[in-house]
């Protein structure tokens, strides 16, 4: 029987995704690109670690969502949401 995976993994690209997409909604949030969105660039090079994080563990993505339990289902889904948002509300920034 094989040992029970957590949700590091996908925990992680879901940070990665939100170390992107808040940023890069900022960017285009007025529909153009120009030298005011220097600041979301540098947020996105600060964010370098989490993007790195969450592409490192990427091949245990699978192996992590085919061992989900409820409670792990329900964290994700928290997280996915609140990601969600915050890019949502970055995106209406300007």
């Amino acid at each position: 029987m094989s040992e029970k995976k957590d949700i590091k993994e996908i925990s992680e690209l879901i940070d990665g995704l939100e170390a992107v997409g808040v940023p890069v909604a900022k960017v285009f949030a007025d529909g153009k690109v120009n030298a005011l969105d220097l600041p979301h660039g540098l947020e996105l090079i600060q964010n370098h670690k989490k993007i790195i994080d969450a592409v490192q563990g990427i091949d245990e993505i699978v192996p992590e969502g085919k061992d989900i339990d409820p409670a792990e289902a329900v964290i994700i889904v928290q997280k996915l949401y609140v990601v969600a948002n915050k890019i949502k509300e970055a995106s209406k920034a300007i």
